[in-house]
């Protein structure tokens, strides 16, 4: 039995392909971010307005506004084009290694933003990129 028969078997007629860029003969679009970009937010879920509040406040500690963030999910990192970043912030996904870029990880913002544990180990991460 084909791979396809299996999925329509189980009735799944949509799928999507973690890493497209594997299969022969298809080409992946990258994705461009905006010039003013200067953090990449990577996370499974956008943040809502009072995580953005928050991560208001966190940009604002070493220079930067929300509008010098752009949101992605994980799963397109692959396909982005990191030419005007300068930090890439993992939140509640594993980080990858990164070149030329300042690289942050953490749990939710909820979390950090009420866990002292969790403001003290991303405030350690900025501060030693300086």
């Amino acid at each position: 039995m084909s791979n396809a028969s299996f999925l329509q078997e189980m009735q799944i007629d949509q799928w999507q392909l973690r890493h497209p860029e594997r299969l022969e003969g298809v080409s992946v679009a990258t994705v461009a971010l905006p010039e003013q970009c200067r953090l990449l937010l990577l996370s499974p879920v956008q943040p809502n307005q009072e995580e953005v509040a928050f991560l208001t406040k966190v940009l604002g500690s070493f220079s930067l506004t929300i509008d010098d963030a752009f949101f992605l999910s994980p799963e397109h990192l692959n396909r982005v084009e990191l030419t005007h970043a300068e930090w890439v912030w993992f939140c509640q996904c594993p980080p990858s290694e990164l070149e030329d870029v300042k690289v942050l990880h953490s749990p939710a913002l909820s979390l950090v933003e009420s866990e002292t544990e969790h403001k003290r180990a991303l405030w350690k991460q900025i501060k030693s990129y300086e």
